[in-house]
């Protein structure tokens, strides 16, 4: 939700909005990918838990600046207190799912990002009015 929301503040024109100095990590992974990882989680492999996700590590920052050239607009940065649940860094572990699924994420974060803001734009009439305060 937060890159659809930075994605929406940037395009828009409001401040991204950030808690702590926007240095903390997220793993990341394109929603097609986690998709397929539960389809293939579907086929008969008893009750077991898969992580899907955080393949692709990138700081609050850096994401930040990776939306702002997909945008190809300067983001209007705000930064506020850490907030005492949030995670430093967080990173699904996803071997598991590799070695018993055979599960490998194939969108990257760039592709990824780029294929948010495309559709963004393309959507900007009304996906622009979504509430994301």
């Amino acid at each position: 939700m937060a890159i659809f929301r930075f994605c929406q503040w940037i395009a828009e024109v409001r401040p991204v909005r950030v808690n702590g100095d926007g240095e903390q990590t997220r793993g990341l992974t394109y929603i097609d990918d986690i998709v397929r990882g539960v389809m293939l989680a579907t086929r008969p492999v008893g009750y077991d838990i898969f992580n899907l996700g955080g393949h692709e590590v990138i700081s609050i920052n850096a994401l930040i600046a990776l939306l702002e050239s997909k945008l190809g607009r300067k983001a209007q940065v705000s930064y506020g207190p850490t907030n005492p649940a949030d995670m430093v860094d967080n990173q699904a572990d996803v071997r598991k799912a590799r070695e018993q699924l055979g599960w490998e994420p194939q969108v990257n974060l760039d592709q990824g990002v780029g294929r948010l803001v495309d559709w963004y734009n393309h959507e900007r009439e009304w996906v622009s009015q979504v509430k994301t305060d």
